[in-house]
């Protein structure tokens, strides 16, 4: 975003004891032979009933990864729910992973060349020596770097075209500096655009995929992690070796994956009705909201909803979902900003494409809060005070409704504050700034 001020540019059910077990009925006598049969009748299907239910929870895992914040899961370990309570009542977050469907793959990230530049614009020898030191980078490889840097007019800085040697040889962590570092700069796609995902190991992000052992092995070296996230941004220097295009599609379908939460509300009986539709009716939606919350508070026992159901229209046709071939095609920057100033809107404006409109709307109908954050309040990461890297619309506990990305296998979802930051490496710390609707 353009330059700014002050603006951007989280009770378990008691244990009851099991129902008593009726005697059985004496009335029909049953042989001995007979009951022996009927024993290992039962004892058969019950096994392979067992077998079946295993084999099927097993493949289920296997196709699970895991959650923007499980960083320690595998991917055979169960899905682990967590729940967080507050104004809006009882929350229960279940991890799932999202890829994006097979036609919108080839919409990612085409690489013209097999060429690699890195660009360091408005940039000299001297400071890329030291912008090269800062970050860690060790001294002879620094050295090496800047020696192979030339001066590019258009850029009035350095562009360093690296042998495909050392860019296959770099070292995983000495990657991850120098990766964060270019990202920076919006020349840089390939960095700046990686493929993450917030995971403890490659093994992890690969879980349940149908991506070769020989593609694995040619991507897996050159991964590097950034806080709870692993990256890849090489898939230009190793796309020549991938066997197929139908490879390829599958490759990246795996790397798109994006980690997000199912999101329950329980209503108990005789729920607070008032104080939870002032929380999940905000937007002037009270009464869409009243109804079903009061409906579900008379249930004996209480009742639980998807919680997309009670987000406004906007955000509730989307979530979980990627942009429509129709959406692609007319080339709408529906990205972060689009999504965060049409939260409440009917209807999504698309002038909310352009940042200087979305700083104008914030400046005119926004002021700042503090703490006490609300449903449909703004996000604004910013870096060093003035740049605005990503915006998103606060839900409820940890949760926000976000689009990490402008591309067509980019999702809306729902994501916790670190998960979006981390999402957005930076050597620098983010900070998060809210703001509120002046008429909410």
């Amino acid at each position: 975003m353009s330059k700014q001020t002050d603006l951007p540019a989280s009770v378990d059910a008691a244990s009851e004891s099991p129902d008593a077990v009726p005697e059985p009925d004496r009335g029909f006598a049953i042989s001995p032979t007979t009951r022996s049969w009927l024993v290992v009748l039962t004892v058969l299907i019950v096994g392979v009933w067992m077998v079946v239910a295993v084999h099927l929870l097993g493949g289920y895992r296997r196709n699970v990864a895991p959650g923007p914040s499980t960083r320690g899961r595998t991917a055979l370990t169960p899905v682990e729910k967590s729940y967080q309570e507050g104004d809006w009542g009882r929350i229960e977050l279940i991890p799932i992973v999202l890829s994006p469907p097979l036609e919108l793959v080839p919409e990612v990230e085409p690489t013209e060349s097999t060429r690699v530049e890195w660009h360091f614009p408005k940039t000299d020898t001297l400071q890329l020596s030291e912008k090269l030191s800062e970050i860690g980078i060790a001294k002879s490889l620094a050295e090496e770097l800047v020696s192979m840097a030339e001066f590019n007019s258009e850029i009035d800085g350095l562009t360093i075209r690296p042998r495909r040697k050392t860019v296959l040889g770099l070292d995983r962590d000495v990657r991850s500096a120098l990766y964060v570092a270019l990202a920076g700069f919006p020349l840089n796609r390939d960095q700046r655009n990686a493929f993450r995902e917030q995971c403890e190991s490659p093994a992890a992000w690969f879980a349940g995929s149908t991506v070769s052992p020989e593609t694995r092995r040619l991507v897996e070296p050159l991964m590097y992690r950034h806080g709870d996230y692993l990256f890849f941004a090489d898939l230009r220097s190793i796309e020549p070796q991938l066997p197929s295009a139908d490879e390829r599609l599958r490759l990246i379908q795996t790397l798109r994956r994006n980690a997000t939460f199912l999101v329950k509300l329980h209503v108990p009986e005789n729920a607070d009705v008032e104080g939870l539709t002032d929380y999940w009716g905000r937007g002037g939606r009270e009464n869409e909201v009243r109804p079903i919350i009061e409906s579900l508070s008379k249930i004996p026992g209480g009742q639980s909803i998807d919680i997309s159901r009670l987000l406004p229209p906007f955000a509730q046709s989307r979530l979980y979902t990627y942009p429509t071939q129709f959406e692609v095609d007319v080339a709408v920057n529906q990205n972060c900003h689009w999504t965060t100033m049409n939260f409440f809107n009917e209807l999504p404006e698309d002038r909310f494409c352009n940042t200087a409109e979305v700083l104008r709307e914030v400046q005119g109908k926004y002021y700042r809060v503090h703490n006490k954050f609300r449903f449909g309040d703004v996000l604004f990461l910013l870096q060093r005070d003035t740049i605005g890297v990503h915006s998103a619309v606060y839900i409820a506990g940890d949760l926000f409704f976000t689009k990490n990305g402008s591309l067509a296998s980019d999702p809306w979802v729902l994501s916790t504050l670190e998960a979006v930051k981390g999402f957005y490496p930076r050597h620098e710390t983010l900070e998060a700034r809210y703001y509120r609707r002046k008429d909410l």
